[in-house]
């Protein structure tokens, strides 16, 4: 994992780990894949295997963000226990339904980009 984040970290990429991650650009809305897709580009992030993108197994811990509402009802370690390639295609809300993880209660909040007006 230490040789995946320096050579992102040094201006690496593995484009087909980069490929695989951009394909979810073209998952379904709705869709928790997705919805990551979207937390990576409203967040101006990059994807794993693009530089500056963190290693593989780091990525599920913005996979949790992702879900939301992780507390005491989850009902697995969404860090260790699951692979989310296992879930991107299917529904956010069944995704969450699946693993215990309650409603927000409120839609995700996202920083503004840079450059972003705030009129109409």
């Amino acid at each position: 994992m230490l040789a995946a984040t320096l050579k992102g970290l040094s201006g690496h990429r593995n484009e087909s780990t980069l490929k695989r991650f951009q394909s979810l650009n073209d998952y379904p809305s709705g869709s928790f894949g997705k919805a990551y897709a979207d937390f990576i580009r409203i967040n101006q992030f990059s994807f794993p295997g693009d530089v500056g993108g963190p290693p593989v197994p780091v990525f599920r811990h913005d996979c949790c963000h992702v879900q939301g509402g992780y507390g005491s009802h989850v009902n697995t370690d969404l860090i260790r226990d699951i692979d989310p390639w296992d879930h991107f295609a299917d529904p956010l809300e069944m995704v969450r339904e699946r693993f215990a993880i309650p409603a927000r209660g409120r839609d995700p909040e996202y920083p503004q980009t840079c450059g972003a007006s705030s009129q109409d």
